[in-house]
């Protein structure tokens, strides 16, 4: 059913409309609604008024699916009031998005929105900085002969400051918020980055020999997964906390 693009026959305006909103724009923005929320509280709210948007055009997506699939006499096409709704919701979604992008986070914030939890991570030690800088260089020394591998070292363990969580992620023996924090502060330009996030493709591991290959690419798949909403983030705002930037 409904998606990501226009279908059954939409109106010509409507198609317009949606093509008014940057297709990498709003890929830039479903990719981000996972990334960590900015620490300032005015921005902290915007965002969340960015999630309260898409919930109102997701639930009118609901809607329109329902009455497509359980009444015929819509042969699969929006009325014009669901187009122009439709159309309205999009349009102040992208205004909104792009207000966040912009770092203008007074125009479309309500006084009324309860104050979000903000979970910012701790200073990490230098040692560890440190550590998770030879423990990335050992891993692309050792591959290099990836028919010698038969298993990557652990990145530097720390206990996560972030409430629930218990380091359980395997086989990282390391969470994922403390991953993506060590690489937040690894100062790393976003060329850098990418790079990181290919290094860590789980087809680029594919030489290990078994039956040593299955733990080296599940431990691929978890580093990857945090690395690519890093990589979107950087692409998006050219900054990544207080270490990446775009380049």
């Amino acid at each position: 059913m409904f998606d990501d693009g226009p279908k059954w026959g939409w109106s010509k305006t409507l198609q317009q409309d949606w093509t008014c909103m940057d297709r990498a724009t709003w890929s830039r923005f479903t990719c981000l609604l996972d990334a960590p929320v900015d620490s300032t509280l005015e921005a902290a709210r915007h965002w969340q008024h960015v999630h309260a948007e898409r919930r109102r055009v997701d639930k009118l997506i609901s809607t329109i699916n329902h009455d497509l699939i359980f009444d015929d006499e819509l042969e699969d096409r929006l009325t014009e009031e669901q187009e122009a709704r439709l159309a309205e919701l999009y349009r102040h979604l992208d205004e909104v998005y792009k207000a966040y992008e912009k770092g203008d986070h007074t125009k479309f914030v309500s006084p009324n929105l309860p104050q979000p939890h903000i979970f910012v991570h701790p200073p990490i030690p230098v040692y560890l900085n440190l550590a998770f800088k030879l423990w990335r260089q050992e891993c692309w020394n050792m591959s290099e002969k990836p028919d010698l591998i038969r298993q990557l070292p652990h990145p530097p363990f720390m206990p996560c400051a972030k409430p629930g969580c218990h380091n359980t992620r395997t086989p990282l023996k390391i969470c994922v918020h403390n991953l993506s924090a060590l690489y937040h502060n690894a100062e790393l330009s976003r060329t850098e980055l990418l790079k990181e996030r290919n290094f860590w493709h789980p087809d680029r591991w594919s030489r290990v020999p078994q039956p040593y290959r299955q733990e080296v690419e599940e431990m691929a798949i978890v580093i990857f997964q945090v690395l690519q909403p890093l990589c979107d983030q950087v692409k998006a705002f050219g900054v990544l906390g207080n270490g990446a930037r775009a380049d």
